[in-house]
């Protein structure tokens, strides 16, 4: 819009120099320091103002930024920047992709060499051409058509084939199976509850009111929600899972402010469903020392998880006072870093994997013992232990029988859910 605007209406003098500079150093802040964490400001908003600011002062060229950016060398860097903008994305992908790792300072700069090479190639041979009258628009288009009916046709075949599995070796594609597998509700499974929404889980009537039982936490209750679904399935109980994403269920102390809103508005929803006698309650537990805020959103020491703990005997009293029972999904070990992708990828390009694919028990144990020996000792709800089908004496596993345990960094994979079905189905036994 404002490359359109009339030239007298275009900035002059001191009036264009101010507007260049500060398009310049709006840009610079874009790029060096996104305003990632503001959430309701578009990532992209400085760079986009600068960008405005800058075409405004140069439409007179009377700018001292602009005067810096109509230099030849930059100039020339704007012809190809379309390509180049096409082909870095490739580079840094594939690159990362096959080192299974970021790029070091050496490695960016071969990669960016090898971008403008590819961005100069294609913008002489493929971007100018195209662009010249010398090619009737129908061989434009005919070129164009044929293009992306070969990049259709591969991407079909590649998706047919499911990726090609076999390019890889049967250990590499067994881990590389569980990427990105854990479970999400489908949309068809939404439903209204109050002012979020609910899953259903073996509920025909598709109203909340009546579910018997509810599955309530993140999303780390969200990936037991198959087996936990099944266990419904089979002792006839209609079931609704309540998420929480991004946030714990706890009212008393929560990730932020406004988790805490969401928790208590889901525990308001839960108080009226009559019959819902059971609650099974999931969460992340691995939280900062100083990564959980109360009511008042005020930071609390949560060091060896004490507030955490504290946050669920509330909640857990909470529900007793609604006249729920509660089975508790304890904590297990996960990896924290993407194992079925970057294993899978070491494997098939023969590394040896740098990272250990086990917790140490005693490291387990240093972390949730306490915890863990803190909610076996109330005999008033039901604790499941999902550790147990992954830990032995000496490890805590995320790989078992060459299989990723890991959809991610520690969400559990939809095809290993089996393993915890006895566990979850005892559990509840408690509390029937």
């Amino acid at each position: 819009m404002v490359a359109l605007l009339p030239p007298s209406l275009a900035p002059r003098g001191t009036t264009a120099g101010l507007l260049g500079s500060i398009g310049a150093v709006a840009i610079l802040i874009g790029i060096i320091n996104p305003l990632q964490t503001y959430g309701s400001i578009p990532v992209a908003l400085p760079v986009v103002i600068g960008a405005m600011f800058l075409i405004a002062a140069g439409q007179a060229q009377q700018s001292p930024v602009n005067r810096l950016i109509a230099t030849p060398p930059l100039v020339f860097v704007g012809l190809i920047s379309y390509s180049l903008y096409l082909w870095h994305w490739p580079f840094i992908v594939f690159s990362q992709y096959y080192l299974v790792r970021d790029l070091n300072i050496g490695e960016i700069m071969i990669a960016g060499a090898g971008m403008a090479i590819c961005a100069i190639v294609s913008w002489r041979y493929v971007e100018r051409p195209f662009r010249s009258r010398a090619i009737s628009a129908r061989s434009v288009c005919l070129a164009a058509a044929a293009g992306a009916s070969v990049l259709a046709a591969i991407a079909s075949a590649l998706i047919w084939s499911n990726g090609l599995p076999g390019r890889i070796s049967g250990e590499a594609a067994a881990i590389n199976a569980a990427v990105g597998t854990n479970y999400r509700c489908p949309v068809s499974n939404f439903l209204r509850i109050g002012q979020s929404r609910a899953c259903v889980l073996n509920l025909p009537s598709r109203n909340p009111s009546d579910a018997k039982v509810v599955l309530l936490g993140n999303s780390h209750v969200q990936m037991y929600a198959p087996v936990w679904e099944s266990i419904f399935i089979e002792r006839e109980l209609p079931g609704l899972l309540v998420p929480a994403n991004g946030c714990l269920p706890t009212v008393s102390v929560n990730i932020t402010r406004e988790c805490i809103d969401v928790a208590a508005g889901n525990l308001h929803e839960l108080g009226k469903l009559s019959n819902a006698k059971t609650v099974i309650v999931g969460l992340t537990w691995t939280h900062a020392e100083d990564g959980l805020v109360d009511a008042n959103g005020k930071t609390v020491d949560n060091r060896d998880d004490a507030e955490l703990v504290r946050g669920l005997d509330d909640l857990i009293g909470r529900m007793h006072g609604l006249g729920k029972k509660v089975v508790l999904i304890g904590p297990i070990a996960y990896p924290g870093w993407d194992l079925p992708s970057e294993l899978s990828r070491d494997l098939a390009f023969g590394r040896s994997p740098e990272k250990l694919t086990y917790l140490p028990a005693e490291e387990f144990q240093r972390q949730y013992g306490a915890i863990i020996q803190h909610f076996e000792n109330r005999n008033n709800i039901g604790f499941a232990r999902p550790d147990t089908a992954l830990c032995d004496a000496s490890r805590c596993n995320y790989v078992v029988d060459r299989r990723s345990i890991f959809a991610d960094a520690s969400h559990i994979a939809k095809a290993e859910l089996f393993r915890f079905r006895a566990i979850f189905s005892d559990a509840l036994a408690t509390q029937r």
